[in-house]
Formats: C-alpha cells, structure tokens, sequence
C-alpha cells in the first residue's frame, strides 16, 4: 500500500509539473493582447494596395493596430511629402516608432528619417507625416516599428531579426 501511494503520489506530481510547464509555455507566446471586435488590424489588411508603401516591422503589433491611410504628396516646394494614419485596436496604449524612406530613380536619395516616437492611447488613433528634403526623391515608404522592447513587446523575442521585410518605396505620381 505504502508503496503504491509513493508511485501514484510520484506520478501526480510529475503529471502536474509537466501540465504546469505546458502551460507556462503556451501562455508566453500568445500574450498580445486581444483587439477590440471589428477592429481591422494591419495583419487583416497587408497587401492592401493603397498600403504598399507601409510596412509594420513586428507581427504582433501588426495584429494590435491598423493603418487608416497613406498618403503621398508634394509640398508647396515640390518636395514629395508622406502621411499615414494609425489606430490602436487593443484596450491598452501601444508606443511605435515611424520613420520615413526616400529613393527616387537612382536608389535612396537621402538618408533615412530619425525615428518618431507616438503613443496610442486605447482605441485612439495618430498621425505621421515626413517630407523629402531633395528635390530627386519620389517614391517614399514609413517603418512603423514597436516602441518597447525591441520588436517583440507582447510575445517572446524573435533571435536574428524582426521578421518582416520594410516595404518597398511607393512612388508619387506626378
């Protein structure tokens, strides 16, 4: 009897801790939070046509916010000019960092922006907006990168890279 309890005793206690790590480990990589019901995430619109000059550099803040729109402009000097709306589809505030890629006919035409620090509030939405400052530049692309802990906030990191490639440049018709 005695020796019946230690094995079953034994057996609970490592069906219990196998359960325990299990657990543990299922939880760690599904940590973003959830969205709000109807909220259209980038994830849900990548390949979007007029989106092709985006590229949101995580996967999982691709599945917490959504661009709304991009735009490209010339300003009143000529100058090719960028600007993007995006929303937060979770319940909590979400801290990405933009910055802005210029080319034109001959490769890059100037370097790339200094990344913009922007803080989504709950179910709030920013703007963000850059212009070319060479008059060669147009086709211009935004990085839209998460702003904590590298590129993986929500879920475990990602060893050698983010995943996601940048976008290429969109260009501006004229």
């Amino acid at each position: 009897m005695k020796k019946t309890f230690t094995s079953t005793l034994a057996l609970g206690i490592t069906t219990f801790s196998i359960a325990a790590l299990v657990g543990c480990a299922s939880s760690v990589q599904s940590t973003t939070p959830p969205t709000t019901a109807g909220c259209k995430t980038f994830s849900m619109q990548e390949g979007a046509p007029n989106l092709a000059g985006i590229s949101v550099l995580s996967s999982d803040l691709a599945n917490m916010v959504g661009v709304q729109d991009f735009f490209l402009n010339r300003t009143a000097m000529g100058m090719a000019s960028a600007n993007t709306t995006v929303y937060n589809c979770t319940e909590m505030d979400v801290h990405l960092l933009f910055r802005s890629r210029f080319s034109g006919d001959r490769g890059e035409t100037e370097a790339p922006s200094a990344w913009q620090s922007i803080i989504l509030p709950p179910r709030g939405a920013r703007s963000y907006g850059e212009s070319a400052i060479n008059a060669a530049t147009t086709r211009v692309s935004i990085d839209i990168a998460d702003g904590n802990r590298g590129q993986q906030q929500f879920g475990q990191p990602q060893l050698g890279g983010t995943g996601a490639a940048p976008a290429a440049p969109v260009t501006h018709g004229n």
